[in-house]
Parts: C-alpha cells; structure tokens; sequence
C-alpha cells in the first residue's frame, strides 16, 4: 500500500509540477503563440512526466531494495537461530 500511495503522489506532482511550469512562462491557452505551443510541448508534457516517472522509478528501487534486504535479514536470523533460514529472493 505504502508504493501505491507514493507513485499516485507522482501521479498527482506530474500536473501540479506541470501547471506551475506553464504558469511561470505566462501559458496563454488559446496556443497562438510559437512560445506556448512549445511550452505546452517542453514544460507541460515532457518536464512535468519525468518528474512524475522519476518518482515512480525510484519508488519502485526502494521498495525492491528493501524487500530484499528485509528478506536477507530474515534468513540471517534463522541461521543465527540455529535454522536452516533461506537464501535469496523467495
């Protein structure tokens, strides 16, 4: 659950990051000038989704570094513990 929440909180930066950057740039929506279609392009579409995929991708490398870890400390402590434990992923 706590992943979930992360990445829709990404979700969710990706239009707020979006909707700043445009502002910052004075974005007329009615897109006669050159400058806002190509900062409808450059800020609007392609800033604001890094920032959204570059939360989630992290999201992902952490969760995924902990689970392993977390894994690995259990097996430790089953060999600690005189167990077999377990090695690995699964």
């Amino acid at each position: 659950m706590p992943v979930a929440l992360a990445i829709s909180v990404g979700n969710t930066l990706e239009a707020v990051v979006g909707r700043e950057l445009l502002a910052r740039v004075r974005f007329r929506p009615s897109l006669e000038r050159v400058r806002d279609v190509l900062a409808l392009v450059v800020l609007g579409a392609a800033a604001s989704t890094a920032a959204s995929a570059t939360n989630g991708v992290t999201t992902l490398w952490v969760a995924g570094d902990l689970s392993g870890l977390l894994d690995e400390a259990k097996g430790g402590a089953q060999r600690f513990a005189g167990g077999e434990g377990r090695h690995g992923i699964f």
